[in-house]
Formats: structure tokens, sequence, C-alpha cells
């Protein structure tokens, strides 16, 4: 597996396992769904509860004919979710080879 440099990334692809890492995540953290989206607030641009509710969820807002397809997330939004939760992008995507080289 490649690593690659998180800022060379702009979206990754979302799917059902992902979205229960981050309904675990946020659960093991001590956060609603709500109370996350008024923590985003914190971080310059809120996500809203209804859109982690979605990431969380995607095959119920998926349609029909898109159901078993990977969504895709943009990288702002999952960095402003883990911000939030204050934990790294990495934790997120424990599977994905990604790294920020020092600035």
């Amino acid at each position: 597996m490649t690593a690659v440099d998180l800022r060379l990334v702009a979206t990754f692809h979302w799917n059902e396992s992902l979205g229960n890492r981050l309904r675990y995540l946020r659960e093991a953290k001590g956060f609603s769904r709500k109370a996350l989206s008024t923590e985003t607030q914190k971080t310059g641009k809120a996500v809203s509860e209804s859109y982690i509710q979605q990431l969380e969820t995607p095959h119920l807002f998926a349609g029909k004919e898109r159901r078993g397809e990977s969504l895709t997330v943009s990288k702002d939004v999952l960095t402003r979710i883990c911000e939030a939760m204050n934990i790294d992008v990495t934790d997120l995507l424990p599977s994905a080879k990604l790294f920020l080289p020092p600035s």
C-alpha cells in the first residue's frame, strides 16, 4: 500500500463500513449527532446533524439505483468532524495510508 500526502486528497469514497466507524467513534467520545454538529461549529463551519446521520447510514440516503456504490465525502467535512471529536482523520480511516508532512 502506498502512503498518500493528505494535502493532496480532496474527497474520500464513503461506505457503510466507514459510516459504522464514524458512529462508533462519535459514541465513544460521548457525542450525540446534535452535539457533534454543534461542536463542528467551533471549527469555523458546521456540519449538520442530518449530514452526520447521512454519513453514518449511507444506505438509507442512496437512491435505489446507487445502493451498493460508495459515496464521496470531502476531506474538509471529515476534517471538521474529526477536529470536533479531537481525533485525527487517520483514526477515522485506519486502513488508509495517509500522512501530513511537517510544515
